[in-house]
């Protein structure tokens, strides 16, 4: 490190660490300083190996597999873990619901603690599964929710920290998010002003870092403007989780809306890399996209087929 200005007595330092570790909304960690002796990173170790050519793509390679067809109820394709063809029983939470509505069109979906969730997309090898999930908190006078998000202890999902953001709705209110204890505030953020512009409402995101593993969540809003100003009558907000991936536009509609698509994380992503076993354990989609190898009761070893189309870039993912 050289000093620009050599006659300076500022400190600096330099310093690698994993991104990973951090919410992507932060290009430099909170609690990081001048100060700091520490940072996580990631290192690499050759514990696995897939081979000089990686790990192969099944029928060209040497690798034994089994041959795995993939799912689809309307628009939405899907594999292992999910399936139709799951027995039915409580402890399944990877069992895809597909009925026809009334206009003829097919929904998937999966019944998490009593409650059903239309399913959106899947993403193997995020380990995530986008669904359609009630808005936590709306104060409209017509559909009132009282903030408390869905319950998730108990199954395989929690709320992804990494494919998720908090927003909200509205002018004038604070918006505070709670775990599932009241007194353990995770964060929140102030909207802007109902003065400005003469806004009746506007969409904020939340920049607060989600913690991992969030299973259930209290959403808050609280007015911050005198009960006798005219703007009371402003239009009805609220406070959700929602993909941060969706377009989310100043003009969202909320008159006829009581869901917002959110990202359910049902496996962790780990990086490295890993052998695709030549065993029974192994199996591949009918068209090779995706092979995965059973490491253990909780860990996959997953692989998906590059532009190449010979080799994969591979992944060891568990299953939370």
């Amino acid at each position: 490190m050289t000093a620009m200005y050599p006659d300076s007595n500022r400190c600096a330092s330099a310093f690698i660490f994993s991104a990973y570790s951090f919410s992507s909304a932060y290009p430099l960690p909170t609690g990081i300083n001048i100060g700091t002796t520490h940072v996580p990173a990631v290192l690499s170790w050759n514990s696995t190996y897939c081979g000089d050519g990686g790990c192969g793509r099944p029928g060209l390679g040497p690798i034994n597999f089994n041959t795995y067809k993939a799912e689809s109820c309307e628009n939405v394709t899907f594999h292992y873990p999910f399936s139709m063809k799951a027995q039915d029983d409580s402890d399944n939470w990877f069992k895809v619901i597909c009925n026809k509505t009334a206009n003829g069109k097919e929904v998937s979906s999966l019944n998490i603690n009593g409650t059903n969730l239309q399913i959106l997309d899947f993403n193997f090898l995020g380990g995530t599964i986008l669904v359609n999930h009630p808005i936590t908190y709306f104060n409209c006078r017509k559909n009132h929710h009282n903030g408390m998000s869905l319950n998730l202890t108990g199954t395989r999902f929690y709320y992804s920290d990494s494919s998720n953001i908090f927003w909200s709705l509205g002018c004038g209110n604070l918006v505070t998010i709670f775990d599932n204890k009241t007194d353990n505030l995770i964060g929140g953020c102030l909207q802007p002003s109902c003065r400005i512009n003469n806004k009746i409402s506007s969409i904020v995101g939340c920049p607060l870092i989600i913690p991992k593993g969030l299973r259930s969540f209290f959403a808050n809003m609280s007015d911050m403007v005198d009960s006798s100003d005219y703007r009371r009558k402003r239009s009805c907000g609220f406070a959700s989780l929602i993909s941060s991936n969706f377009d989310l536009t100043n003009d969202f509609d909320l008159s006829n809306r009581t869901h917002v698509p959110t990202q359910l994380q049902w496996g962790t992503l780990i990086s490295g890399e890993c052998y695709l076993n030549d065993s029974s354990d192994t199996s591949c989609t009918f068209d090779g996209e995706y092979c995965w190898s059973r490491l253990s009761s909780n860990h996959l070893c997953s692989c998906k087929k590059d532009i190449g189309d010979i080799s994969y870039s591979s992944s060891c993912k568990g299953i939370s």
